[in-house]
C-alpha cells in the first residue's frame, strides 16, 4: 500500500491516482456550502428567537473561509504548483547549489594549496627554532618518568589505571 506522500507525488508527477489533499479541499467546500445554505434558511428563525444574534458576522466568516478554500484549490492545481516546484527545485538547486558547490571546492583548493604548506613550514620553523643550540626532543629516562608518576600520585589521580591510559606530557622534554 502506497503512502499518501507517494500517492500525491504520483498524482503531480505522473498524473496518476487521486490527489487526497484536493479531495479534502473539495469536501471542505461542500461542507461550507451546506453551512451557508443552512444559515440562509434558518437565520430568520434564529433571529426571532434570539434578537441580539446577527447572521451577518457568521455569514461573512463563512464567505471568507470559502474564498480561502477556493484559493487553496487553485494553488493545488498541477499547473500552478509546477511553477513553484520549478522555482524551488530547479532555481535553487541548479543555480545556487552549483555556485555554492564551486565556492566550497575553491575554498578547499585554497586551503590545500596555501594553508597546508604554511602549516608544514610553521611546524618546521618551530622545530628548528626549538632545536637550536643542541636541544633535541628526547624520551625521558625511567627515573624521570617514575618521579613524574610519584608527583602526580601525591597530588591525586582520577583512577588507578590512569598511568597507562593518560598521555603523559612529561614523556618528551626539550633540553
Amino acid at each position: 500500500s502506497d503512502s499518501s506522500a507517494i500517492s500525491l507525488a504520483g498524482h503531480y508527477i505522473g498524473g496518476q491516482g487521486n490527489n487526497q489533499v484536493m479531495m479534502s479541499v473539495v469536501q471542505a467546500k461542500e461542507a461550507m456550502y451546506r453551512c451557508t445554505t443552512w444559515l440562509t434558511k434558518y437565520s430568520p428563525a434564529m433571529q426571532s428567537t434570539c434578537p441580539q444574534w446577527g447572521s451577518a458576522a457568521v455569514m461573512g466568516d463563512l464567505k471568507s473561509m470559502e474564498g480561502s478554500l477556493n484559493e487553496t484549490e487553485m494553488t493545488l492545481q498541477p499547473h500552478h504548483l509546477y511553477g513553484q516546484y520549478a522555482e524551488a527545485v530547479h532555481g535553487t538547486a541548479c543555480n545556487d547549489g552549483v555556485s555554492g558547490l564551486a565556492s566550497l571546492a575553491f575554498q578547499q583548493f585554497f586551503l590545500g594549496c596555501l594553508g597546508l604548506p604554511l602549516l608544514v613550514l610553521s611546524a618546521t620553523w618551530l622545530q628548528d627554532t626549538l632545536s637550536k643550540d643542541g636541544a633535541a626532543f628526547q624520551k625521558l629516562g625511567q627515573e624521570e618518568t617514575s618521579a613524574a608518576h610519584q608527583s602526580r600520585d601525591q597530588h591525586g589521580s582520577d583512577s588507578e589505571g590512569a598511568e597507562e591510559e593518560d598521555f603523559n606530557v612529561l614523556y618528551y622534554v626539550v633540553y
